[in-house]
């Protein structure tokens, strides 16, 4: 069953909002920091917020036409490691009717050196434990507030965020990805 992220119960003891314009998360306090309850493997296909998981990195890619501009984060925790990808649109963005999907995926390799991959995605399944979340087929476009993000998968391996873009009729607008 897929939970509402935006609504999370925020308390000051374990998140730190930095104020960048968005109020993005991109840290959390020594003390959930402690708390992390999840490293690598048994981070992945679980919400970093609810595990306690802080920003220790990010990279990032931006999209913007005319004044609307969405950005896309691949966020990386050093304590969990473990990544995810978040995404925010600025208000000319959400005044003109942008939608996002949002996905993360990790390559991994397995005891016999096979390669496989992790995939989590918003919208979509919520804090499943899965290794492979399918995404819902549906754009998001902010009705409970930004930022959105996606499950973690395991930050020991290559991972890639992926942002789709698109317009309030549905019409494919952009497609962008911070790798990390």
């Amino acid at each position: 069953m897929a939970r509402n992220r935006h609504a999370a119960t925020l308390t000051a003891a374990s998140l730190v909002l930095l104020t960048t314009g968005f109020g993005l998360f991109t840290g959390a306090s020594q003390a959930s920091a402690a708390a992390a309850s999840c490293n690598g493997s048994s981070c992945v296909g679980h919400d970093p917020r609810t595990y306690g998981c802080p920003v220790t990195s990010t990279t990032t890619a931006t999209y913007t036409s005319g004044a609307a501009t969405v950005t896309l984060y691949n966020r990386y925790s050093g304590t969990c490691n473990s990544n995810w990808a978040e995404a925010v649109e600025n208000t000319a963005a959400q005044q003109a009717g942008w939608g996002v999907d949002l996905s993360v995926l990790a390559m991994t390799s397995n005891q016999s050196n096979a390669s496989a991959l992790q995939k989590s995605c918003f919208p979509g399944p919520s804090d499943t434990g899965s290794s492979w979340e399918e995404c819902n087929g549906t754009e998001y476009y902010g009705a409970t507030g930004w930022p959105a993000w996606t499950d973690m998968v395991d930050g020991h391996y290559y991972t890639w965020a992926l942002l789709s873009v698109w317009d309030r009729s549905h019409t494919f607008l952009r497609q962008i990805q911070a790798n990390q």
